[in-house]
């Protein structure tokens, strides 16, 4: 049942033995609530981890439960119809263990100068905590970019929880690429285990802050960082289908595809019905 203090989205730890996964817990309509882990190590998963998830997740009012791998399938449960498609089934990743130099040797050479440009107009970048007027910052940057690109956005209160889960793990988040102290590009990234994880990204559409390229500096300092933590990926985090070529995504597939790497399918989404109200 939801209460007048349950917000839209809640996101909480989840811990089996050495394990900790996030599970998101959605509003659903009809006075409902779901369950979601989403990008998540299906390697991860066995019947005992599945059992003690939906027992959590049951009790926390869930109607459902929703798993979306990124590229190991679940060694317990079947592939079902999800409730809904949260993660786009294509994704590049990059290979943190080749040195900076080959890594920059296969990206296409204008994101190589473009992110030389953006070092040479002193653009600078850095992580920095989930502070109301840092959240402030990223909310302001994402709507110009929302509206410039036609994409809609998560509430507020999702990235303050989001960011808040990650800064307390260690695995950071937010990270601000700046030009004589205004923020002009800004990206949520999320360092698990071996993966490194490109979530979120914006930036301002005002074109002479366009011009300095923070963007691809922004992108090539998150991938330095995932080799510092000898990540072994970098994922990119939805692009769209290879067949489709009038995609919505079609102009972030394109941004993403020039820092090189591969195109990767994710894996199965499984869902869980926990209670008979699912049906």
């Amino acid at each position: 049942i939801l209460t007048e203090s349950w917000q839209a989205v809640r996101v909480e730890n989840f811990r089996s033995g050495d394990n900790v996964i996030l599970i998101e817990f959605r509003s659903i309509g009809l006075g409902m609530v779901g369950a979601f882990s989403l990008g998540v190590d299906g390697a991860l998963y066995d019947d005992v981890f599945i059992s003690e998830a939906c027992s959590f997740a049951r009790e926390k009012w869930a109607v459902l439960y929703q798993i979306e791998t990124l590229d190991v399938p679940l060694s317990f449960g079947n592939p079902k119809e999800p409730y809904k498609h949260f993660l786009e089934p294509w994704t590049r990743t990059l290979d943190l263990t080749k040195t900076e130099e080959i890594l920059l040797s296969e990206m296409r050479e204008k994101w190589r100068y473009n992110i030389r440009l953006a070092e040479k107009r002193w653009v600078t970048i850095e992580w920095v905590p989930p502070t109301k007027a840092n959240i402030d910052i990223w909310m302001d940057l994402l709507s110009d970019t929302t509206s410039r690109d036609g994409f809609s956005q998560n509430s507020r209160s999702y990235y303050e929880i989001f960011l808040k889960v990650l800064a307390s793990q260690g695995a950071w988040g937010l990270l601000f690429a700046s030009l004589e102290g205004k923020v002009i590009a800004a990206g949520i990234f999320v360092y698990s285990g071996d993966m490194a994880i490109y979530y979120y990204g914006a930036s301002s559409s005002v074109q002479s802050d366009r011009k300095n390229m923070a963007p691809y500096l922004l992108q090539w300092e998150a991938i330095r960082e995932g080799k510092r933590r000898w990540c072994q990926k970098y994922d990119f985090l939805g692009i769209a289908s290879p067949d489709e070529k009038n995609s919505p995504l079609r102009g972030v597939t394109e941004f993403k595809e020039k820092f090189g790497g591969e195109i990767v399918k994710l894996g199965p989404k499984y869902l869980f019905p926990l209670s008979w109200k699912y049906r």
